[in-house]
């Protein structure tokens, strides 16, 4: 659960609202993922952009979940960067 308002993690001037994260049982980080909830197309580009900047160009994939969306991957030595925008409407939530 998150708030639109709550400012938890922050990316160059990218705001996000709501951080998960998995460890071994040793405490080691595996997994990190933090969720902006709104962001327009635009805004998506530009964080894109940031990111190809900063770790060179993505591989763009395509997956599907409501309906299909982009899916952004950065292959690093240590780690990979995965970003994708799944939206909603809203028409079919409770």
């Amino acid at each position: 659960m998150f708030s639109y308002e709550d400012v938890i993690a922050r990316f160059g001037d990218f705001e996000f609202n709501a951080i998960n994260f998995a460890t071994t049982i040793t405490g080691k980080l595996m997994v990190f993922n933090a969720v902006a909830g709104k962001i327009s197309p635009e805004e998506t580009q530009s964080f894109v952009q940031l990111l190809n900047d900063k770790y060179g160009k993505a591989v763009k994939t395509t997956g599907d979940f409501i309906k299909p969306f982009d899916i952004y991957t950065w292959q690093l030595k240590d780690r990979i960067i995965r970003y994708s925008v799944v939206s909603e409407d809203d028409r079919n939530a409770l």
